[in-house]
């Protein structure tokens, strides 16, 4: 099944606290979790001494070794490693995966519930000079770029606070559609030579884009996160997916200045955890989604659609 190796720390931490008592290790599937949040299956490690349970190996360490078998196409640098809380919240350790034993191995500082899964987009090799792999938005940014959703600026910069247009996202959803060929649509500010020209058209036709009702369409003006939100609305009821899930927004401070069209698509995109607020309780939806937030968005998003 696997096996727990307690260095000399952990070792001696558990002698002073059984106090010569019998301890017993455990490496068993777990049941009792809070993990309802992941279909992965779930491990726990216990030191165990009269059925009470040691929770704190106070500086000493345990290197798990669990089995694990790749399935064809992926790669080792794709497995992850989470580790649960008290409050049934994860969080991902350093983990390694030797190959030649199919074996998973972490280090634990205490026993705990832990899921070994795997995650494709970990396998992602780029890189970007302005994306720091410990900001928020860094998940997004690999997810996007792995299964090229979105690219960045140039070869080495993503542009993270940069603003996001309307044509980039009409660009998005019309190559998830696969490009289909459409005519064109007439605005003044649509030049029929544009690289956004056919996506503009196609998204205006599946009426997943609408102009400003004066002749324009403003393919290079920034996206707003309302607007963000009802493409995203649009394309999913276009596709048939479920939009009936909504949260109530008035708990927000701003949420009266969220746009009439925008009301139902922002609270089924907050509901399905596409949208987030802000931490002064703000939804800012007049505010400009920058790329980070766009990817964000685009990464959840795409995880609904590939679900259906």
């Amino acid at each position: 099944m696997g096996s727990i190796t307690l260095d000399a720390t952990a070792l001696a931490s558990a002698a002073d606290w059984a106090q010569s008592r019998t301890i017993t290790v455990l490496l068993t599937a777990a049941q009792d979790s809070k993990a309802n949040n992941t279909t992965r299956p779930l491990w726990a490690w216990k030191i165990l001494c009269d059925q009470e349970a040691l929770t704190d190996l106070h500086g000493g360490q345990a290197k798990i070794a669990i089995p694990h078998t790749l399935e064809p196409q992926q790669s080792a640098a794709g497995i992850f490693v989470q580790t649960q809380n008290a409050s049934g919240g994860w969080s991902e350790v350093h983990s390694s995966y030797d190959a030649s034993s199919k074996t998973v191995y972490f280090t634990a500082t205490a026993p705990c519930v832990f899921t070994v899964g795997y995650d494709e987009t970990l396998a992602w090799s780029g890189s970007f000079a302005d994306v720091d792999k410990q900001s928020w938005y860094y998940p997004a940014v690999r997810y996007v770029c792995y299964h090229d959703i979105m690219t960045g600026t140039s070869a080495n910069t993503f542009a993270p606070e940069g603003n996001f247009s309307r044509a980039q996202m009409a660009q998005i959803l019309y190559a998830l559609e696969g490009r289909p060929q459409v005519d064109a649509a007439a605005y003044a500010d649509v030049s029929p030579d544009a690289w956004y020209a056919a996506a503009i058209s196609w998204a205006v036709k599946a009426g997943v884009l609408t102009g400003y009702g004066d002749g324009r369409i403003g393919p290079n003006d920034p996206i707003t996160r309302e607007q963000l939100a009802v493409m995203l609305y649009r394309y999913a009821k276009q596709k048939g997916l479920d939009t009936s899930v909504q949260t109530d927004l008035s708990s927000f401070t701003d949420a009266d200045t969220i746009s009439s069209y925008a009301r139902q698509p922002l609270a089924w995109a907050y509901a399905s955890g596409i949208v987030s607020g802000t931490d002064t309780a703000q939804l800012l939806p007049a505010g400009t989604a920058t790329r980070a937030q766009s990817a964000t968005m685009m990464m959840q998003f795409h995880k609904i659609v590939s679900a259906s």
